[in-house]
C-alpha cells in the first residue's frame, strides 16, 4: 500500500530566507522512507533539517499514489493543509487516515 504525508518541520527551515516549514512527499513502505528521512538519506529538505538539528512529525497521512503526490504539491499550500499550524484544509479527493491512526502506520519508525 502506498501514502502521501505532509511533513511538519519543529522551526522553519532557514527563517529569513526561506520560511519551508513542511514537506509532501510519497512512499510504497512508509516506515523505510521516514527512516531515511531521519538518518539523512531521505529528500534534500530533510537532509538539511537534520543537518541543522531540526526534528519533524508526520502531520497528515493519505492513501494514494505519486499522482496525489503532486496534485498535493501542485496546491503550494502545504501549510495550509497543516492540522499543527491550526489550518488542516480538507482534501476532498483523498483518502485520509485519520490522525489517531498515523503512529499505526508508521511504525517501527
Amino acid at each position: 500500500m502506498s501514502f502521501v504525508y505532509l511533513l511538519h518541520f519543529d522551526q522553519p527551515i532557514a527563517p529569513g530566507k526561506h520560511t519551508t516549514q513542511h514537506y509532501i512527499g510519497y512512499a510504497n513502505d512508509l516506515a523505510a522512507r521516514l527512516q531515511e528521512h531521519e538518518c539523512g538519506r531521505g529528500a534534500r529538505l530533510t537532509q538539511v533539517a537534520r543537518a541543522r538539528g531540526i526534528g519533524w512529525v508526520v502531520a497528515r497521512l493519505w492513501h494514494g499514489d505519486r499522482g496525489l503526490e503532486r496534485r498535493l504539491k501542485n496546491r503550494k499550500e502545504a501549510p495550509d493543509l497543516c492540522p499543527i499550524c491550526g489550518r488542516a484544509l480538507l482534501v476532498r479527493y483523498a483518502d485520509e487516515i485519520p490522525a489517531v491512526d498515523i503512529e499505526r502506520h508508521v511504525m517501527p519508525f
